[in-house]
């Protein structure tokens, strides 16, 4: 039988708070990774943490991969 989960959703001011720490560059990551690692706190925090790095790292990749097929070799070729 699956558990009951008796987590209090978040208010509308603690999403604020969590999508204004993502927002500033240095923080943001160190607080998805905290936010993914712990034990305690708000599960649908975690989920959306864990969420959010995947998809950076998604992105970045293909930011990278793009960077290196497109624009690479045009620097190249003027040097």
């Amino acid at each position: 039988m699956e558990a009951m989960n008796t987590e209090k959703p978040f208010t509308v001011g603690q999403w604020i708070i969590t999508l204004l720490l993502i927002y500033l560059p240095p923080i943001n990551l160190i607080f998805l990774i905290y936010w993914a690692l712990s034990k305690k706190g708000s599960v649908s925090r975690k989920n959306f943490s864990i969420a959010s790095l995947i998809l950076g790292t998604v992105n970045f990749a293909l930011f990278l991969g793009l960077y290196f097929w497109l624009i690479w070799p045009m620097i190249m070729i003027e040097n």
